[in-house]
């Protein structure tokens, strides 16, 4: 297994028409990069896509106690991994203090219920088999075309001999799903980089079923041919969008929520206040 830092000038002529929107959207916007969280968010919410992209908006996020004990059960294992990464001895005290950052504090009593889950992870056999002690995995990875650092991806990266890439992700929910428009998007950008890259494996390990999901896909997989379509369209709407309506149907989990609702009740008293002018 090894760090994947891919850089790379040759690609079919269909990726070179994805890429060439992600650039001239990246110009556009003034965004260091585009992920896949970013071409999503703008799907679910052009406004939201504007405050928090463009904008650069900070608002304090609503607490939901799923996703930040997810993000702490994340920071242990991450925290776990480059500690075998560096060789150092693995104690809970270091993992600790180590994945500080993502401590739970709107739920403090999720954490001992986080460490249990964390044990019985690095325990099971089943993540043991996915993640062999003698096997070095990288919690980072990033891809590059030349200065521009065009997308991420978030799981550890292994480059097999014959070419094909194995990403390694879990997921601390109930679901079972996995989201198969991100995985063609982190295809696309690995096929570009790296031509001779024509499958992209990724196995989930289900950490609330101790179950392990896999899926493969190839650049003839429907999927892919679809998320190529899907770049392309919402970019070029972003490069041609001034208005950035609102997605009422997304605002119940939305951090800017409190934000839009009081915006929205200033331009509805301004306008009333216009209205109520012109009528005297």
């Amino acid at each position: 297994m090894s760090m994947l830092r891919l850089m790379g000038l040759n690609h079919w002529n269909g990726m070179r028409c994805v890429m060439k929107k992600i650039i001239e959207a990246i110009a556009k916007n003034k965004l260091s990069r585009y992920s896949y969280s970013k071409i999503s968010t703008y799907d679910d919410c052009h406004y939201k896509f504007k405050l928090k992209y463009i904008d650069r908006l900070k608002v304090e996020k609503l607490p939901i106690r799923a996703l930040e004990k997810g993000k702490y059960i994340h920071k242990l294992i991450e925290s776990y991994f480059t500690l075998r990464l560096l060789g150092d001895t693995i104690n809970m005290k270091t993992v600790e203090e180590m994945s500080i950052e993502d401590y739970p504090h709107n739920f403090p009593e999720e954490v001992s219920r986080c460490i249990s889950i964390f044990h019985s992870l690095i325990n099971s056999d089943r993540f043991q088999k996915l993640f062999p002690v003698d096997v070095c995995v990288y919690p980072e990875v990033e891809m590059e075309i030349p200065d521009i650092a065009v997308a991420y991806i978030d799981a550890y990266v292994e480059v097999s001999s014959d070419n094909s890439v194995i990403l390694y992700d879990w997921k601390t929910g109930k679901t079972t799903k996995y989201n198969g428009r991100q995985l063609a998007f982190y295809f696309l950008l690995l096929n570009h980089l790296r031509p001779e890259i024509k499958t992209v494996t990724i196995r989930y390990y289900l950490i609330e079923h101790d179950e392990i999901l896999e899926h493969t896909i190839d650049e003839n997989s429907d999927i892919v041919l679809e998320t190529k379509g899907w770049i392309i369209k919402t970019l070029e709407e972003i490069d041609k969008d001034t208005l950035y309506t609102k997605n009422m149907n997304n605002c119940r989990f939305c951090e800017y929520k409190d934000y839009c609702q009081k915006e929205t009740s200033e331009i509805l008293r301004e306008y009333h206040n216009k209205i109520n002018k012109e009528k005297r």
